[in-house]
């Protein structure tokens, strides 16, 4: 009687199993989602040029004499892959480690964990019209030119020192007998509010006027009324920016440095082709941002010569430019970034602020 091996079948059986637990791996690897997110370079745009495929500017100037432009002022951004509401595959993640341009971060360091896409959304819009806002301010002050600010509560306080005593749509016209108004208005109110001591608001709202006292309390190590104030300027002339579906506070140094080059006689960085990044106060104070490392590559990518950056992000950006033919030069304020602009445009780079590898 012949005998026949089964050792080929089970081979074959195993093989198949295993080719079949492998495709399922990475079937797994390609569709599930992982709570991380991929921070990319995002899309440039020149300040200074038109909007793409039309005649309109990207930033608009009304009700001033307003001067010709020269050369490129590149508004960086970061692209996001992954994030509330937009699941990111562990592929896509693990490529993002791989590249150099890329970081891959927790979802949840960025957003809460109930956090919706819808959130997000409303969140970057509201810092980008903020962000607008206040670099106009900081172009103007920087500029000699006049206008008012009145703080208004944002919303009822939900709970804390305040509650009951201010409300949504009160403007807060003094604090301690100091006025609020102007580009320091807010300062005013942290400086007073952060003694400690209990603080009195003049008010008005509905055309009438009140005083309240708060005694500010400890919010996260600092004292604070626990009160959201907005900013709510009356500018000399009317800045109009066409970007749609860009948000964040980050642009604003650079929103900035573009009106002060409309308003100012001659181009501000010559023809020199420039990038930079930096979120902007009313007083000019440049603060930093997310995404320096793809922010240099992708001002890179566009052409610039020069990388302007808030001081807490040299040293990554520093790093991100190894390698390329784009110099870091710091930033603190609006005026050290005008000056910065101006000694690009006449070549005297030798003395611009440097960044350094540690900061």
């Amino acid at each position: 009687m012949a005998r026949h091996s089964d050792q080929p079948r089970r081979r074959i059986s195993a093989f198949a199993v295993s080719s079949f637990l492998a495709f399922v791996l990475v079937l797994v690897t390609v569709v599930l989602p992982v709570p991380y997110m991929v921070e990319t370079p995002g899309p440039v745009f020149n300040t200074l040029g038109k909007v793409k495929d039309t005649d309109k500017d990207v930033v608009e100037i009304t009700g001033a004499k307003t001067y010709p432009t020269d050369g490129q002022l590149n508004m960086l951004t970061v692209g996001v892959v992954g994030g509330p509401d937009r699941h990111m595959s562990a592929l896509r993640a693990f490529m993002g480690v791989l590249k150099g341009t890329e970081t891959v971060v927790p979802t949840e360091s960025m957003y809460p964990l109930d956090t919706t896409g819808e959130q997000v959304s409303q969140t970057n819009t509201a810092q980008m019209t903020s962000s607008q806002d206040i670099a106009t301010a900081a172009a103007l002050s920087e500029l000699g030119m006049d206008y008012t600010v009145r703080m208004r509560v944002a919303e009822d306080p939900a709970d804390g020192p305040a509650r009951g005593k201010v409300a949504q749509g009160d403007t807060v016209l003094a604090i301690n007998g100091k006025e609020v108004e102007g580009p320091d208005a807010l300062q005013t109110i942290h400086a007073e509010v952060e003694k400690g001591s209990p603080v009195e608001l003049r008010l008005e709202s509905g055309g009438k006027e009140r005083t309240e006292t708060v005694q500010p309390t400890m919010i996260d190590g600092k004292h604070r009324m626990g009160v959201l104030l907005n900013q709510d300027f009356d500018f000399p002339v009317d800045v109009k920016f066409n970007l749609d579906n860009i948000g964040g506070p980050s642009a604003g140094t650079v929103f900035a440095l573009t009106i002060i080059d409309k308003l100012t006689e001659g181009p501000l960085a010559g023809d020199k082709n420039v990038a930079g990044t930096g979120a902007i106060t009313a007083d000019g104070t440049v603060q930093p941002i997310g995404g320096a490392r793809q922010k240099v590559a992708a001002a890179d990518d566009a052409g610039s010569e020069y990388f302007l950056s808030p001081r807490d992000n040299c040293a990554e950006a520093v790093d991100a430019a190894k390698g390329r033919d784009i110099t870091v030069v710091r930033i603190d304020n609006l005026h050290a970034a005008k000056t910065a602009l101006e000694d690009i445009a006449e070549d005297r780079t030798s003395d611009l602020p440097s960044c350094s590898a540690d900061r």
